[in-house]
């Protein structure tokens, strides 16, 4: 059997490849399942698909020769129907009005207009998903082991209601910085630190030295000599999802039963500002960057 050309496109940072057999494109099933969250792709075709538009090919991939099962475009219809992930709508939407014209138009699928980006673009996304995880994992280090899944279970049923949002990856893409700054800000040193009550004193653990912010990026110490040192610390070594000196300062006290929401909120505020400079900025840079178009003539004339 001579083997098929894979068309490769991406949705959503996923990879879904294609081939044209007859005229008409067929999608591999694989890429088909993980994209609509069916854990069994080849259960999921038995089930649900329909035998005439199922046909396993070889194609050719980077890595050579390789056996794929494809389905037609009614049966990726049928588990776009039967997926009860959220993305199979706009998966859909974006298979009919984007990809299928272009296969069927060129035989390919061409993003020259870069909608692909900006399809991406309306939600954080996987990305985005996991950048707000390591926030996330950031803010419940500190608690007890035993209880940290509680914790993150929380913060992430708080983040999903403050943004109207069944995932944290559908949240609108603009609204990434107040996601991030929402879980930074979230209490839970109160709600799942128990105080120590004051006839029952405890030695405060308060012993943060250099190494404790110079071991997130190494190079911010020079040393120059015996005596003498260069400390570089920037904006970006005081980001999340690192714990600072002072918050730990701070949940050390809380946990001997100081009373210091006072001075926590004074420091995300400080953190919450901080963020929103940087993200300013660079808005700032991109807007510079970005290039004005201009219609002119051929030899640069004025149209």
């Amino acid at each position: 059997m001579q083997s098929a050309q894979v068309i490769p496109f991406r949705f959503e940072a996923r990879e879904v490849r294609t081939i044209v057999i007859d005229d008409q494109p067929w999608f591999c099933a694989a890429d088909v399942c993980e994209v609509l969250g069916y854990a069994n792709s080849r259960q999921a075709i038995q089930k649900n698909c329909r035998p005439e538009g199922v046909s396993v090919r070889d194609t050719l991939t980077r890595g050579g020769k390789q056996a794929l099962t494809f389905i037609a475009e009614g049966n990726l219809y049928r588990l776009i129907i039967k997926s009860r992930k959220e993305e199979a709508e706009r998966f859909e939407a974006w298979v009919c009005d984007e990809v299928l014209p272009a296969i069927r138009k060129t035989g390919r699928y061409e993003d020259t207009d870069n909608r692909m980006a900006t399809l991406v673009g309306q939600t954080i996304g996987t990305d985005g998903f996991h950048m707000l995880g390591a926030v996330v994992k950031g803010k419940v280090s500190s608690l007890p082991a035993a209880i940290q899944r509680r914790a993150t279970s929380k913060i992430w049923s708080q983040t999903h209601a403050a943004f109207g949002v069944r995932s944290a990856a559908d949240i609108p893409a603009n609204q990434l910085d107040a996601a991030r700054n929402f879980i930074a800000a979230y209490a839970l040193e109160g709600e799942w630190l128990p105080k120590r009550e004051p006839e029952q004193p405890q030695r405060l653990n308060i012993h943060f030295p250099v190494d404790a912010i110079t071991c997130r990026r190494p190079e911010m110490l020079t040393i120059r000599n015996s005596t003498q040192a260069w400390l570089d610390v920037s904006l970006i070594d005081l980001r999340e999802p690192f714990r600072s000196p002072c918050e730990a300062v701070l949940c050390e006290l809380a946990r001997a039963g100081y009373s210091v929401e006072g001075a926590w909120w004074e420091l995300r505020t400080y953190r919450n500002k901080m963020e929103s400079l940087l993200s300013a900025i660079r808005g700032l840079g991109v807007i510079a960057q970005d290039p004005q178009r201009y219609a002119v003539k051929p030899n640069g004339e004025n149209v």
